[in-house]
């Protein structure tokens, strides 16, 4: 403490105050705060922007101070003391540089220490997880966001069930840190990885270490480029080399080169959700799997008597049971035949909507021009509302093999449905009792003609165009939409026999 004091009162030689008490303390320290940004042996981003920010203000407000007070007494104590007046002056001139500098410094690194404030000492956003070991499953069950210390609690959480073999990924993204931890831990576990809701962001680095990676039915992945943010350290991070290092992962993991290609396509603050063939195909996904199959269903609908309660909701199955007896029977048994395996009520409705789906795809061809077409008029009801909500659930409820099924009532009111299942309930009454025209396929191929040139270049977001990210999904689904609509702007007779057509050839 004598030294502290001493070179604050300028009692130090001007070369110890500047070379050593300046000079060489301001290198130590620098050195300090690379050894900490660039990597180190404390590897928790919390700690060490805890430490790194602890250290800035230490150096700022404590010891810089300190510094250039003990230089400038001991720099006027030399000028009056001696006739060499150069290197005093040139030693006050130093520190008045560095006066500017150094609040030139703390402007620019504004951004920087209000990262590591965040990172360091504000409760984290992403903190919402839960980590729950699954009873008889050998499974545990991650959800919510990847924020800092999942990771740790997954590592206890195996080191308390040495038998666990398999981790469920329920996320939808955070910290690429603690998304690279799960995966150490994943990969030097021999843990098989699942999503019953979804992985996306981080979470996909997670899921990808996976011995054996599985998504359960309607469950989707999500990738996008890295963003300021999601590594805590944004100002002095090169984004690119981190996506690299990722990168290298799923080339380890066997990821087909093609999907990687496509990796990192989509903007931080956007999102690319692969298909199921595009994840089958690249190894992404070796299989899908029933939710039921993974956790306990308690939601009270797994008895049989609960089926008919179950298709009373749908007011068509009156008709299906009346006019298609043969499907009616093949519905029941199989929903009986989920239910009690043990299927949830969302597999349970996904099921019924996919073989409802069949049923209507089955009558519209042969239904009246009235029922087709107030069935068409419905549906784009449906797909609007759907996709104001989010693009791919508008996708999932028309292409469910591509990007996987949805149970439209958990995104919209049961009322929103009902005209839609009173026009399918038509069609398939008006297949019966009403007699159809027969299909003039040379007139609805004038129609269909008219309504792909009317389109544009948006016929591709409908065909063949690959779909990348929000922008696409919503042209996509705004293209359907509107080729529908072109369709029914056509007189009612053209127009019912266009749609006949069209579903007749699906």
């Amino acid at each position: 403490m004598n030294y502290v004091a001493r070179h604050w009162r300028g009692e130090c030689s001007l070369p110890i105050a500047f070379w050593v008490n300046l000079f060489f303390l301001n290198l130590v320290l620098r050195s300090a705060s690379v050894w900490l940004t660039n990597g180190t042996t404390i590897e928790h981003p919390v700690r060490i922007a805890q430490l790194g920010l602890t250290l800035e203000i230490f150096a700022l407000v404590l010891l810089y101070p300190w510094q250039i007070v003990g230089v400038w007494k001991s720099a006027k104590k030399q000028l009056q003391h001696t006739t060499n007046r150069f290197w005093p002056r040139a030693a006050m001139a130093i520190v008045c540089f560095s006066l500017f500098g150094t609040f030139a410094n703390i402007k620019a690194s504004l951004p920087v220490y209000q990262d590591l404030y965040h990172t360091g000492f504000v409760a984290d956003e992403f903190a919402n997880f839960t980590v729950e070991a699954l009873a008889d499953k050998q499974l545990i069950h991650v959800r919510g966001g990847l924020g800092f210390g999942v990771s740790e609690r997954v590592a206890q959480v195996l080191n308390d069930h040495p038998g666990v073999e398999g981790i469920i990924l329920d996320s939808v993204g955070g910290r690429i840190y603690e998304g690279r931890e799960l995966g150490q831990i994943i990969r030097r576990r021999g843990l098989d990885t699942y999503s019953i809701q979804g992985c996306y962001s981080a979470c996909g680095i997670a899921f990808i270490s996976g011995r054996h990676r599985y998504l359960a039915v309607g469950a989707n992945l999500g990738f996008h480029q890295y963003g300021p943010g999601t590594l805590s350290r944004t100002e002095y991070e090169d984004l690119t080399i981190e996506e690299e290092q990722d990168l290298a992962l799923f080339v380890e993991q066997g990821i087909a080169q093609p999907f990687l290609d496509k990796l990192y396509l989509a903007n931080h603050d956007d999102m690319w959700i692969p298909t199921s063939d595009e994840m089958l195909a690249s190894g992404v996904v070796h299989d899908y799997v029933y939710a039921s199959d993974l956790i306990a269903v308690d939601d009270g609908e797994g008895e049989f008597g609960n089926v008919d309660e179950l298709i009373a909701e749908v007011a068509a199955f009156e008709s299906i049971k009346r006019y298609l007896p043969g499907e009616y029977d093949e519905i029941m048994t199989e929903l009986r035949s989920r239910l009690d395996s043990g299927a949830s009520i969302e597999e349970i409705h996904a099921t019924l909507g996919l073989r409802v789906q069949y049923v209507a795809e089955q009558s519209l061809p042969t239904t009246s021009d009235q029922a087709i077409l107030s069935f068409a008029e419905e549906t784009i009801k449906i797909l609007e509302m759907l996709e104001r909500k989010d693009p791919i659930l508008c996708l999932k409820n028309l292409f469910p093999d591509r990007f996987g099924t949805v149970v439209v009532t958990n995104h919209l009111p049961r009322d929103a449905l009902n005209p839609l299942l009173t026009a399918l309930d038509q069609v398939i009454v008006d297949r019966f009792e009403s007699a159809s025209r027969p299909v003039n396929r040379a007139e609805a191929g004038r129609v269909m003609e008219q309504v792909v040139t009317d389109l544009g270049e948006e016929i591709s977001y409908i065909s063949d165009r690959e779909l990348r990210n929000n922008s696409d999904y919503s042209r996509a689904c705004h293209a359907t939409i509107q080729f529908y609509q072109l369709i029914l702007a056509r007189e009612k007779q053209a127009a019912a026999n266009a749609l006949r057509s069209l579903f007749a050839e699906t």
